[in-house]
């Protein structure tokens, strides 16, 4: 049976908790077909996060806005995760994008919450 995007959701939350800093390439590995599909996330104009999501997953990780961030990170951790988008790398973030498509490696962390209350 097909996950849906919250069980998708609480899936990222537990492999994003126990491992740190993990890919995109990592968590569609980890969670399977149901991840898999022909979204772009573009952050910018042409910076690319990741390709080749479900929508379901795009969903996942808008729900896990509050709970997960990402950090950008090496190329070197999605070629040891087995996949890596065949752009150019993004060096920096630009306001207005890029021209052409660049990839933004990023990899994911719990967010921390500061509670300054206390």
């Amino acid at each position: 049976m097909a996950m849906d995007s919250k069980e998708m959701a609480v899936a990222i939350l537990e492999i994003v908790r126990s491992r740190r800093n993990v890919s995109f390439a990592e968590i569609v590995n980890m969670i399977g077909d149901d991840a898999r599909g022909d979204v772009a996330w573009e952050a910018a104009p042409n910076i690319v996060l990741w390709t080749g999501m479900s929508q379901s997953l795009v969903h996942a990780f808008e729900i896990l806005k509050d709970k997960i961030e990402p950090h950008p990170t090496s190329v070197l951790i999605y070629l040891m995760d087995g996949a890596a988008l065949r752009l150019p790398v993004a060096k920096r973030l630009p306001r207005a994008g890029y021209k052409q498509p660049r990839w933004l490696p990023v990899a994911f962390s719990p967010r921390i919450h500061v509670d300054l209350a206390n």
